[in-house]
């Protein structure tokens, strides 16, 4: 789209441990460097957050080099690519904030209406993760704590957008991990 601010809609989410959460999309409109402000959308239109682009990283991300080895990555102190990326450009940015969501946009702070969204699907499988009260709980296996347990599903829930994970209030931790969102 011409004349129009910058605008992508997130398709896909990654985490790097370098830079921190990476979007995924294609650019709709206008071009974005590294450095640039930026705010996301939800696909209601409220604002989630406001972030400056840290770095972009162009198609070859992840199939060439190792990941947060820089390959293929496009900002400071890489020497590959170009220095921006313009609309109809497959790209991964890293936003500079964590809590981007599949089907969000990242814009421009002019826009004020999200890009059209891909619908999710509903949940449709629920796990309950507990204290093993068994008589037998503890004597044989790897022993694995709760909080080991919720360290690693909250970890898999950042990348992998079919899991959500709740966590029960209360003297006991549960951990209820379903496909979909709520």
């Amino acid at each position: 789209v011409q004349n129009a601010p910058f605008a992508m809609s997130s398709v896909m989410l990654s985490h790097d441990p370098f830079v921190g959460q990476l979007v995924t999309g294609k650019i709709q409109s206008d071009t974005l460097r590294v450095g640039d402000r930026i705010r996301v959308l939800s696909c209601e239109g409220a604002v989630c957050g406001d972030g400056r682009v840290a770095r972009i990283f162009d198609a070859s991300y992840g199939t060439g080099g190792a990941q947060g080895s820089g390959e293929g990555g496009v900002g400071e102190g890489s020497d590959s690519g170009p220095r921006t990326v313009s609309a109809g450009d497959i790209v991964t940015v890293a936003p500079g904030m964590d809590g981007v969501c599949v089907s969000d946009t990242l814009c421009g702070d002019q826009v004020q209406e999200p890009l059209p969204a891909t619908t999710l699907d509903p949940p449709v499988i629920s796990m309950k993760f507990s204290v093993n009260d068994s008589p037998l709980g503890g004597r044989s296996g790897k022993h694995v704590t709760g909080s080991a347990v919720a360290a690693r599903l909250e970890k898999e829930a950042r990348n992998n957008v079919a899991l959500a994970v709740n966590s029960a209030a209360g003297g006991v931790e549960v951990h209820r991990a379903s496909t979909g969102t709520e």
